[in-house]
């Protein structure tokens, strides 16, 4: 019947994806502090998520002479000043540890790790 509206519809949103996965972190660097190793590196762009979720950055530790595994995982919007991150492994392999970074974008894309660092 003329005049009469239809329930309203379902939010619709726009997401924009961009083309490739994201670039790589840069700058990692591993610092001894005696009881701790801090690990320290940046993102050249700001990694914060949208409708899709967020980013996540992920950091790999390789014991000397042992297998990679996953230490942590961090928000992509934890990221300080600048876009630098820190995280501080508590529990080292005192001798030979080696440690890689890789970002995931919100729909599960990595990007490229970096190379190993160590002390």
């Amino acid at each position: 019947m003329r005049g009469e509206w239809s329930a309203l519809s379902a939010v619709a949103s726009v997401q924009l994806i961009p083309p490739g996965p994201p670039e790589p972190v840069t700058d990692l660097t591993v610092t001894d502090l005696g009881t701790a190793y801090r690990i320290r590196f940046r993102h050249p762009e700001r990694l914060s998520g949208g409708a899709a979720g967020p980013y996540r950055v992920e950091i790999y530790r390789q014991p000397e002479g042992g297998r990679e595994s996953l230490l942590a995982t961090l928000q992509g919007d934890a990221a300080g000043e600048a876009g630098w991150f820190e995280y501080e492994d508590g529990a080292p392999e005192r001798t030979g540890a080696r440690y890689r970074v890789l970002v995931i974008d919100p729909i599960g894309r990595r990007s490229r790790p970096t190379a190993p660092a160590g002390v």
